[in-house]
């Protein structure tokens, strides 16, 4: 809905439905502000949270694409909700990346 943080609001479905995992093939909309982080240049596998940049924006932006997975971990109480998402700009420019746990996507 808007105003809603995309986070919260897919975990309090997960939670509500007792989602435990999940495929997210598409989605469409708009957002007011993203954060998501694209990995740096020459980082060995496996890529950890210091081989990644954030990136921030401001909206609109229109989503293109969004697609990721939902799972449990053993050592998490809350869903680990794994997205990647590709932007449009007002202007017609696109970005995207990973958005991990933690990072807000306002609708």
């Amino acid at each position: 809905m808007p105003n809603e943080d995309l986070y919260t609001s897919l975990k309090k479905i997960c939670k509500d439905h007792d989602v435990e995992r999940g495929v997210i093939l598409s989605a469409i909309g708009s957002f007011k502000n993203v954060a998501f982080r694209n990995v740096k240049i020459n980082v060995d596998i496996p890529v950890r949270l210091e081989d990644t940049n954030e990136m921030e924006g401001k909206g609109p932006s229109e989503l293109l694409s969004l697609e990721g997975n939902i799972f449990l971990s053993e050592s998490e109480e809350d869903p680990i909700i794994h997205l990647h998402v590709m932007l449009g700009s007002p202007l017609g420019g696109v970005m995207g990346g990973h958005s991990p746990i933690g990072l807000a996507i306002s609708i």
